[in-house]
């Protein structure tokens, strides 16, 4: 956790704007107590959003220093200060055109017999208001006007036309909370990654195999369907490997050898190497889809991350073993780690 500390401090201090990087200095120092570090945090991330022209995030932050040290001259300052720019700020007020959908228009009865209407449409859909309302609202991030305004409810009746625009899109859009704000609210709060769709391979082929309507009502594209079994067939293929060399190192043993022959030898320490290293890479290819959250020590792919790379830097699997493995490959004769002694040779002396 120190060395956390330590690494978001340099990163804050060089760019005294990044608030997520001073959220997570700010919570690493509440896991310490350090109680002085987390007001001087939150001042900075406060200081940040009113940068940023997101005032009402600012308020919230000093807000929530307040609640700590109620009396805090500085902060009921600084409250004034925002409080007095909102004012001549409303004068003129921003005004977001947001476009009357279709879906709001009520079917008629004619309509829906056009459609097919004799069918009985489900009503009780769970389409996660109450929820995001909960996490907004009840939390004080936004207002119950705020979340009116900016919530769409989709119309089963009618075909919606285009892609509805997402709730946090909204929220964004009239300045109300920062699209990397909400994105790290709904990342800690159902404990999932967030991968931007510009740095994914998306499978098209999937994305086209769903339903238009489903996918602009509820502004939904499925588009994974590959990267899971790349990463599961690497992970198994180096585990065959693994286990079929091992094996060979075992029958060889049982046959009454004292260590396992040249060609075995060479065998399993390359499939012991790539398997580390093939695990290795699948684990950090989950952590980086986590995003930040899998940075928090409390994340169980932050272990799985060090002892991934703890294990692929072990000096019998680490990555250098490669290019060993390639000179015996090409012709080379092998080292005495590699000629079946049974291990390296002893030091001189």
């Amino acid at each position: 956790l120190l060395q956390t500390i330590e690494m978001f401090e340099v990163i804050t201090q060089s760019q005294p704007q990044d608030y997520q990087s001073l959220e997570i200095l700010k919570e690493a120092y509440t896991k310490l107590g350090r109680e002085d570090d987390v007001v001087t945090t939150s001042r900075s991330i406060a200081q940040a959003y009113v940068q940023l022209g997101q005032l009402s995030s600012a308020i919230l932050e000093y807000e929530s220093i307040l609640q700590r040290r109620p009396d805090d001259a500085d902060v009921l300052a600084a409250l004034g200060e925002i409080e007095s720019k909102a004012s001549s700020l409303s004068g003129h007020p921003p005004i977001m055109e947001l476009a009357e959908p279709v879906d709001r228009v009520q079917p008629t009865e004619a309509s829906l017999d056009r459609m097919g209407g004799g069918k009985k449409i489900a009503t009780d859909i769970d389409e996660g208001k109450a929820t995001m309302h909960k996490l907004f609202v009840d939390s004080k991030l936004i207002s119950q006007g705020d979340f009116d305004l900016c919530w769409q409810t989709p119309n089963l009746h009618l075909p919606p036309g285009r892609a509805l625009d997402p709730f946090i899109q909204l929220l964004a859009e009239k300045g109300t909370v920062p699209i990397e704000k909400s994105l790290k609210l709904l990342s800690e709060k159902a404990r999932l990654g967030f991968l931007p769709l510009d740095k994914y391979d998306a499978d098209l082929d999937l994305a086209r195999s769903f339903p238009v309507e489903t996918c602009q009502r509820w502004c939904v594209l499925p588009f994974d369907r590959m990267s899971k079994s790349i990463l599961v067939d690497n992970l198994r293929a180096a585990r065959a490997f693994l286990f079929e060399a091992m094996g060979h190192v075992e029958d060889e043993l049982w046959a009454g050898r004292d260590a396992p022959s040249g060609p075995t030898t060479q065998s399993a320490r390359l499939a012991c190497t790539h398997a580390a290293n093939v695990s290795m890479h699948v684990v950090d290819s989950i952590h980086n889809t986590a995003g930040t959250t899998a940075i928090r020590m409390d994340s169980p792919l932050e272990r799985k991350l060090r002892d991934s790379r703890g294990c692929a830097t072990h000096r019998w699997v680490a990555h250098p073993l490669y290019a060993e493995s390639g000179r015996i490959l090409l012709g080379h004769e092998p080292t005495a780690e590699f000629a079946g002694t049974g291990g390296p040779a002893p030091a001189a002396g």
